[in-house]
């Protein structure tokens, strides 16, 4: 099995940072890694102990960097607002 050290090393890799990484309750681990440029991007993996924790999360990583979002999010255009809906819209 490869060292914790070793998945660090290839979080760091990956433009990523260990964001957290706890043992639960239950007995199993968790780890949340994140993007290390603040692009909000993150994904969570859960393990047996630490080391299949980052192990998951980083296989997460590469499905979600293969999938195109459906949208694209242009930051300078406010999100659509929907309209109120006026009392005679509602059924009851």
């Amino acid at each position: 099995m490869d060292t914790i050290e070793h998945w660090l090393r290839e979080v760091k890799r990956r433009g990523l940072r260990v964001n957290n990484l706890f043992h639960l309750n239950s007995g199993m681990w968790r780890c949340n890694v994140r993007a290390a440029d603040n692009s909000h991007f993150y994904e969570f993996g859960n393990g047996v102990d630490p080391q299949h924790a980052i192990e998951e999360a980083l296989a997460r990583v590469d499905a979600a960097r293969k999938v195109k979002p459906t949208v694209e999010h242009d930051p300078e255009r406010p999100p659509t607002v929907p309209s109120p809906i006026d009392d005679d819209d509602l059924i009851g």
